[in-house]
C-alpha cells in the first residue's frame, strides 16, 4: 500500500512539471514569423505558410 501511494505521489509530481515548463501562448492571428518560429517544429517555411494562410483566409478561430 505504501508503494502504491509513493508511486501515485511521484506520478502527480512529474505530471505537474508539464505546466511549469509550458511556453507562453502565441496568438496565431497576430504572431510574427519570428514568434511562430519559436514554436517546436515551426521553421521559416511553416511560419511563412501560416502567415500566408491567415492573410488569405482571415485568420484562425
Amino acid at each position: 500500500m505504501l508503494k502504491q501511494t509513493l508511486i501515485a505521489a511521484f506520478a502527480a509530481l512529474f505530471l505537474s512539471f508539464g505546466s511549469a515548463f509550458a511556453a507562453d501562448k502565441i496568438n496565431l492571428n497576430e504572431a510574427s514569423a519570428e514568434q511562430l518560429q519559436m514554436l517546436d517544429g515551426v521553421g521559416p517555411s511553416t511560419a511563412s505558410a501560416i502567415i500566408e494562410y491567415r492573410e488569405a483566409n482571415g485568420g484562425f478561430e
